[in-house]
């Protein structure tokens, strides 16, 4: 029994998904965004084919700014966060 409850919750989240038409990654890079070894900005930022340079002028920060987060250097304020999810498309949760 607990399957068939776990499978309906599965159905009814991808079908909530599809609905919303919600973008999902190919599996190379949400096996990447798992294994969390990169930043997951620098992951998605690769996967849109953006530069560090391009991602700063899309998210309205310097360039050293992204190369600071990605190398988690540095806290990220979320307003920031926000716009680099813009940028690259993406949910706020994507990035966190």
């Amino acid at each position: 029994m607990p399957d068939k409850i776990e499978e309906r919750t599965e159905i009814e989240a991808f079908d909530t998904a599809v609905a919303r038409e919600e973008k999902g990654f190919p599996i190379e890079v949400a096996r990447a965004l798992l294994a969390g070894k990169e930043s997951r900005i620098k992951i998605l930022r690769c996967y849109r084919k953006l530069s560090q340079g391009e991602l700063s002028e899309l998210a309205g920060c310097d360039t050293s700014v992204i190369s600071q987060i990605e190398e988690g250097t540095t806290p990220t304020p979320r307003a920031l966060l926000k716009k680099i999810a813009e940028a690259l498309d993406v949910e706020l949760d994507d990035l966190v």
